[in-house]
């Protein structure tokens, strides 16, 4: 087994982890002159709405996590691949909105999936006619129509600034939307609201045309972070929406953010030809470094010169990367003592995101989130007679969460409701302090709470434990004296449910009496919830070995 080992001359050890990672993602928008957009009638042969349109969009189940599908006149059985997997019924029924994210249908709590509407804009090109010119222009006064694919109702037509851009507002969250823009047809999924999706180029009849969208390995619920926080796969997919083959072409990548780094790959290269309605895919490792503002857009512009006719199309897509992430902590006990019973919780993001997460009885968990300066809405809900939880929460890893064990009291019982509902939603105004509380058979908590004043973590790998052996001058007696030299070995743990690449691990010190003969160690990728050693040890268990044995005096 390979062996790493740190050699220390020690009178006082004082050694701190450097966790170092690498990330990126996406958005953006260029709309000084937003274009006017108006909502559109339901497409010819469109079935009767008679689900009015707050009810549209995903819903998660916040019990069991399942997954369910409302357009305008049915709801659907969503699958992993389907959302409208299976008819459940035609109109709403007994479901009632309790808020915009909430939806009951009697004591079943649903949570809004991706936020209740997206607004996201186009910019519309054009080409003269002469198919051997090459410059792509803004187009203003052109129609464009955006289509939901899910939903016939959900539809807006509108008009180029004189940018050529086209804001569309309303469209139903986490849906894929058809773009036309004269003859030409572009499909797009915006990822969160305000994301700028490139050109839509109007493509003559009898002739090709692109357009680039993208998908990236991101953390959870599509964000990605800056600061080196993560390397991300990047996949450019490039669509010949147009009639006609593309011969042979070139492509090159280009940005201005000098923050922004490929990494081991070329920016420009050859695509072979592209029939209509088929796609490449170009893939990229990027990330993100310094980044000191809450988050940043960052344009990538795409160029495709085909060799028939030397003519380049030109789009873009646009990666948001968060300045760094904030731990919600979470512990949970049931009275009981049922070993399968879970704590249902909700984080909705500021951009109306959210992400379901469980935390089973007697146990532990941290969720990451992007920290923002906007409010966040924690939620508890799903609690029947036989699972009721006891819990507590925190939002900085240096806050303990809170003693759930013994008899509570009725004032613990009852504490911070009432917060049924987001419009009572208990206000967090201490985050030094954990919340304690609990949640009884049908209820559902609120809390809204500012991490802003919280420093950004990016510690999803966190210290342990270390151990220390002599490796020469010493006289095996297990203490660390002056003048000897000892191996160093450090246990940390991936505290998250995702697994991390890229992590790098430095030694320091303050300490003017120690040296260290080795001071930094790649550990490559951590397995989420697994333990790592310096010494290439790793597993499931919290008895990852500080591998001293194998090592000679």
């Amino acid at each position: 087994m390979k062996q790493r080992f740190f050699s220390v001359l020690i009178i006082l050890l004082t050694a701190f982890i450097l966790l170092s990672f690498v990330s990126c993602k996406q958005e953006a928008g260029d709309n000084a002159n937003p274009a006017t957009v108006r909502p559109t009638s339901p497409v010819s042969g469109a079935g009767s709405q008679n689900i009015p349109r707050e009810f549209w969009g995903t819903w998660i189940q916040m019990d069991t996590g399942d997954e369910y599908y409302i357009d305008d006149s049915k709801i659907y059985k969503s699958s992993s691949s389907n959302k409208k997997y299976r008819e459940i019924s035609s109109g709403i029924g007994n479901f009632r909105l309790e808020s915009d994210d909430v939806l009951r249908n009697d004591n079943t709590v649903y949570f809004r999936k991706g936020g209740n509407t997206r607004n996201f804009s186009i910019q519309v090109a054009g080409f003269s006619d002469s198919y051997s010119r090459s410059v792509g222009t803004g187009k203003q006064g052109v129609t464009g129509r955006r289509q939901n694919e899910n939903n016939s109702s959900d539809a807006e037509s509108g008009q180029s600034d004189s940018n050529g851009t086209i804001t569309f507002t309303n469209a139903v969250a986490d849906d894929t939307q058809s773009i036309t823009v004269t003859t030409t047809t572009a499909t797009v999924t915006p990822k969160y609201t305000g994301e700028h999706l490139g050109t839509i180029p109007i493509v003559e009849n009898g002739m090709y045309g692109f357009k680039t969208t993208y998908t990236i390995d991101s953390d959870a619920e599509g964000f990605c972070y800056g600061n080196y926080y993560k390397t991300y796969n990047l996949n450019i997919n490039i669509n010949n929406i147009g009639s006609e083959i593309c011969s042979t072409s070139m492509y090159s990548i280009s940005y201005a953010d000098s923050n922004l780094q490929f990494i081991s790959s070329s920016l420009t290269g050859n695509l072979s030809s592209v029939e209509p309605g088929k796609s490449k895919v170009i893939t990229f490792k990027v990330r993100y470094g310094e980044l000191n503002q809450e988050y940043v857009d960052v344009p990538i512009s795409i160029s495709i010169t085909d060799s028939k006719y030397e003519r380049t199309w030109n789009d873009s897509v646009t990666i948001r990367f968060h300045k760094g992430t904030v731990a919600l902590k979470v512990n949970s006990r049931n009275f009981d003592s049922n070993s399968n019973a879970k704590l249902n919780g909700f984080v909705i993001y500021p951009d109306g995101r959210s992400k379901r997460f469980t935390v089973s009885a007697g146990s532990t968990n941290t969720v990451l989130i992007p920290w923002s300066e906007s409010d966040y809405h924690v939620v508890f809900s799903g609690a029947t007679a036989s699972n009721e939880m006891g819990y507590s929460f925190g939002f900085s890893e240096k806050t303990s969460l809170a003693d759930l064990t013994g008899t509570w009291t009725i004032q613990e019982i009852n504490g911070y409701e009432s917060n049924d509902s987001i419009n009572s939603a208990y206000r967090i105004t201490d985050l030094s302090y954990p919340v304690k509380a609990y949640l009884k058979n049908g209820d559902i908590d609120f809390y809204t709470v500012n991490c802003s004043e919280i420093e950004e973590s990016f510690t999803p790998v966190t210290f342990v434990s270390y151990s220390v052996k002599e490796y020469e001058n010493g006289n095996d007696d297990g203490l660390v004296t002056p003048g000897e030299s000892h191996y160093l070995d450090v246990k940390m743990q991936n505290t998250t449910d995702s697994n991390i690449t890229g992590v790098l691990v430095g030694l320091s010190t303050t300490s003017d009496y120690v040296t260290l003969v080795r001071d930094n160690c790649n550990l490559g990728n951590m397995t989420a919830k697994y333990y790592y050693s310096l010494t290439d040890s790793a597993s499931s268990s919290s008895y990852c070995y500080l591998m001293y044995s194998s090592y000679a005096s």
